[in-house]
């Protein structure tokens, strides 16, 4: 984890009480960039052309804080990638009952999460996730 954040490269799979799962993803339909969410595994939300390794996250700290523990409310934030395209959302927080979970467009480097379109970062900590902004974002950050 760098300055708060996770690489997770391809996907965000959650798997609910009922055994169904949701998925949050990177996507570049067109000209837009954006996160896709959706029922199933990612499979399921877009082609994959690669192999996928998948990991279970749910008994690493600070993925393990957000197991058994109920999705209250769920926000986005926008961004207009270019000129003429409709605003398509570029990070996603999920408010556990005991815990917030962001994943956003991006990429860890150096000096943390920076804007790239095709890999995925994530994090659970409040303060990094208002501290990461993109150029084309156009409303404010998630916590007060």
């Amino acid at each position: 984890m760098e300055a708060g954040f996770t690489s997770v490269r391809m996907a965000v799979e959650l798997t609910l009480d009922d055994e169904t799962n949701w998925t949050v993803a990177w996507a570049e339909p067109g000209q837009s960039e954006a996160l896709l969410v959706g029922a199933g595994r990612i499979e399921a939300l877009r082609p994959i052309h690669m192999e996928l390794t998948r990991r279970d996250r749910s008994a690493d700290h600070p993925w393990s804080q957000a197991v058994n523990n109920t999705i209250v409310d769920v926000g986005a934030r926008w961004q207009i990638a270019e000129d003429g395209v409709p605003p398509t959302p570029w990070m996603l927080r999920f408010t556990f009952a005991r815990v917030g979970l962001v994943v956003a467009l991006g990429e860890l480097t150096g000096n943390g999460p920076t804007y790239m379109p095709d890999e995925l970062v994530a994090t659970f900590d409040r303060q990094a996730a208002n501290g990461y902004s993109i150029p084309a974002a156009i409303d404010d950050s998630f916590y007060p």
